[in-house]
């Protein structure tokens, strides 16, 4: 079951000013033969909107939309 919330988060522009952003959040539990009870994905849009997070229970990936396009052709040419 997926749930998406929204996440204000804090970034530091400066030493004393901080700016506001809103991004979106969707987590998702894992249920497959590999998984453990408790395992998800969770996938946070970037606040510049140019890619974003994915995280598992213990790995981060940063992804840039262009890096995600560029993964899909090679997985639909490795799968020809």
């Amino acid at each position: 079951m997926g749930l998406i919330q929204k996440i204000t988060t804090t970034k530091p522009l400066n030493q004393n000013r901080m700016k506001k952003t809103n991004r979106k959040t969707i987590m998702i539990e894992r249920d497959d033969a590999c998984s453990k009870e408790g395992d998800y994905v969770e996938v946070t849009e970037w606040s510049n909107g140019e890619g974003f997070d994915v995280s598992t229970q213990d790995q981060m990936y940063n992804i840039s939309y262009i890096e995600l396009k560029l993964i899909k052709k090679a997985l639909k040419n490795m799968h020809k």
